[in-house]
């Protein structure tokens, strides 16, 4: 989405060294395609005040006595989960704007498998080592065929930056979720042999 971008607002004391200047010009030159004198920003305001300002403007929206402007944050990391063969797979793409809802359906790997563990990773970008963020178990699946289970795995981050992980078993209406806030793990659960084996559809 690097197109869409017209100009670059330079924030924060550290703005005002000029080769940090150079190197975010450089970075947007090569992805936008456009010229490095369309993206030199205007040097008539001061880059701390910009700060100070956009926090009391943020501050205003939580106190919902600013009501006509809106903030969207983004997400930082690929968010996703891990499957059956170690591999990760995303549901919310590094670089969206939150409040977001994503989903994909995951299924069983073995025959009259009983849980699944539904292990929440991130990572910085898709070739990176992935880090845990927390992980839970679906429990009480009926005994199918490997395969045959609908499991809708959502992933909701509300506006304050909250993750929000729910699997829901779509044939029996079985539901389980872990809410993340700085990284905190839930406890292990006491079985591993059923718990661990998911793949997309």
């Amino acid at each position: 989405d690097f197109e869409i971008i017209d100009k670059l607002l330079f924030v924060g004391g550290s703005t005002r060294i000029n080769f940090l200047r150079e190197a975010i010009m450089k970075f947007f030159e090569d992805r936008t395609g456009k010229s490095r004198e369309s993206l030199i920003p205007k040097l008539s305001y001061n880059p701390d005040e910009i700060v100070s300002l956009g926090a009391a403007v943020y501050g205003g929206i939580l106190e919902n006595k600013i009501k006509d402007v809106e903030f969207n944050d983004a997400v930082s990391y690929y968010l996703g989960i891990e499957e059956e063969d170690g591999k990760f797979t995303p549901v919310i793409n590094k670089n969206e704007r939150y409040p977001l809802v994503r989903t994909k359906v995951f299924t069983t790997v073995y025959d009259n498998q009983e849980f699944l563990k539904i292990k929440v990773l991130q990572k910085r970008e898709l070739d990176s080592e992935p880090v845990e963020l927390g992980y839970f178990y679906l429990e009480d699946l009926p005994k199918e065929k490997a395969g045959v289970p609908n499991i809708d795995v959502e992933f909701a981050i509300d506006k304050s930056g909250i993750l929000r992980v729910v699997a829901l078993d779509l044939d029996t209406g079985t539901v389980k979720d872990i809410v993340i806030r700085d990284f905190e793990k839930s406890d292990e659960f006491e079985q591993e042999r059923r718990g661990k084996n998911i793949v997309v559809l």
